[in-house]
């Protein structure tokens, strides 16, 4: 995604407040773009509201639009405490309950974003372990040799050993992978362990299609792709439903586990707050 530079948005605000400019009695200070009453809006606000538009057509377009609904936002507020609904009792308890959701949501912030507690590999493992249906593939998994030549020549040279090449065989393995001058580069995640297929291969759209309808033990033919020549025989296939052994999971796993960790860290503080409150007469509950 792009960011707009600044340089364009004050030219972009700078043109829509000459065009309402008349409007104004008061002065501007000098990095807003507009202001009401006592109120401003900076270049560096709108910059930052707009920074994950699309392009920097899209973060233009949205600036402006962004510049007038915080105008039509703080003119209806102004209107409102005019009218005096900031002292309405029901007003009044919805921004006591707003302010209260946004401290419990900058607290839950805060602690999910540490680090829970004794998740090694021990903690990770177990975790698998106790939960191993949940992990049950959702889409095949593939392991993979891939071999990759900038020549055509190579590639169909390493094609023919490759093809003969046992899927068990490592030492034969590894001496063909040491004459291939890309793979390691380009696909080393892919070497010697099992992925989702889809993840496989993303920007060598060709290698990618010839892979899934592969069969396992099987070699494809050369494949031009991506500026370079390829070669992949496919080592193992899982189907979806299998149970996947940990080194396949484990990022999920660890994700999981430590949502998990988080979740009880959070449990614990409130229960310890709980206490707490309790002891110090603070908490009364009937």
């Amino acid at each position: 995604m792009h960011r707009i530079p600044s340089g364009s948005l004050a030219t972009l605000l700078s043109a829509t407040l000459l065009l309402t400019g008349a409007c104004r009695k008061a002065p501007l200070e000098t990095d807003a773009v507009a202001r009401v009453g006592n109120v401003s809006l900076t270049l560096k606000e709108v910059g930052e509201a707009v920074r994950f538009a699309g392009s920097p057509a899209d973060s233009a377009e949205l600036a402006s639009r962004y510049v007038e609904q915080w105008i039509t936002d703080r003119l209806l507020e102004r209107e409102a405490e005019r009218r005096g609904l900031r002292d309405d009792a029901a007003v009044q308890r919805r921004l006591g309950e707003a302010e209260r959701s946004i401290l419990v949501s900058a607290l839950l912030d805060e602690v999910f974003s540490e680090d829970p507690d004794a998740l090694d590999g021990n903690a990770i493992r177990a975790y698998f372990e106790s939960r191993r249906e949940s992990f049950r593939l959702l889409e095949p998994y593939v392991r993979v040799r891939h071999l990759a030549f900038p020549g055509a020549e190579e590639a169909r040279d390493a094609q023919r050993l490759l093809a003969t090449l046992d899927t068990t065989d490592a030492v034969r393995w590894r001496t063909l992978r040491s004459r291939s001058s890309l793979s390691d580069s380009t696909t080393a995640a892919y070497q010697d362990r099992f992925v989702p297929l889809s993840t496989l291969f993303p920007s060598l759209p060709a290698v990618h299609a010839a892979v899934r309808g592969l069969a396992p033990g099987r070699t494809t033919g050369v494949i031009g792709d991506g500026g370079a020549w390829h070669v992949v025989q496919l080592v193992g296939r899982a189907e979806p439903g299998s149970e996947p052994l940990l080194a396949w999971v484990e990022d999920q796993v660890r994700e999981r586990a430590g949502i998990e960790a988080r979740k009880q860290m959070v449990t614990r503080l409130v229960q310890t707050l709980r206490n707490e409150a309790l002891a110090g007469r603070v908490l009364d509950m009937r």
